[in-house]
């Protein structure tokens, strides 16, 4: 029996090699038996997300000590009084992993971002910023939309702000896919943080948790 209940996050993740990878937050409604759980359909910027029945998914289940990954498809929705779930079968393959430090959430921030090289004086810096777009972002990384091609394992410069306040970091490629999505941003980049000031880790942690605060309670 899987260790999840009413109310245990979870992650909703479609990945696909062509298209690129979305995230969702959202909860658990009911284990209904072994092989389904009903999950309250996920929002972003106030509106629900539509989750095909054609896809293949990843839940992730933030358990007591351990999140629960399977790879499952949609079966249908249900309409309440209260609101929308999203009924998933969990047949299919699944493994048990430690629990991240941090917790990701959809959502969209502006940024720019730049390749990096070193100077005459031996240090890291930008040569030429570029528009992009955090798709989702986590403590420890972030999914970046943009027009611009760089290489996995670059190190590249990234700035933007949340809730006004500016913020500057450092960050290396480790995959690249592309982005049917949108063709003003045909590149689709998992980049995760280098030397992330722990205070700077802090106000995401914070600015993540007043997102996901704000889209359950728009959900209610």
């Amino acid at each position: 029996m899987l260790s999840i209940s009413k109310g245990t996050p979870v992650e909703i993740s479609i990945t696909d090699s062509e298209r690129g990878e979305r995230t969702y937050t959202s909860v658990v409604e009911q284990l209904l038996d072994n092989d389904t759980v009903l999950v309250r359909t996920p929002t972003l910027k106030g509106e629900r997300v539509v989750l095909p029945t054609t896809e293949l998914y990843a839940l992730k289940f933030e358990c007591t000590d351990e999140i629960d990954i399977h790879r499952l498809s949609v079966i249908r929705y249900i309409e309440e009084s209260d609101g929308q779930y999203t009924e998933f079968s969990l047949k299919g393959d699944w493994k048990r992993s430690h629990k991240r430090d941090f917790f990701r959430c959809a959502c969209i921030v502006p940024a720019s971002f730049s390749q990096s090289e070193f100077n005459d004086s031996g240090a890291l810096v930008p040569v030429g910023y570029k528009d992009g777009i955090i798709k989702d972002l986590s403590g420890g990384g972030l999914v970046l939309v943009s027009d611009f091609e760089v290489s996995n394992g670059s190190l590249v410069f990234l700035t933007f702000a949340l809730d006004d306040q500016k913020m500057t970091a450092l960050g290396e490629v480790r995959r690249k896919s592309k982005n049917d999505y949108d063709r003003n941003f045909p590149f689709q980049y998992g980049v995760m943080f280098v030397g992330l000031d722990r205070n700077d880790q802090d106000r995401i942690v914070g600015f993540l948790y007043r997102q996901q605060t704000e889209q359950r309670r728009q959900d209610l």
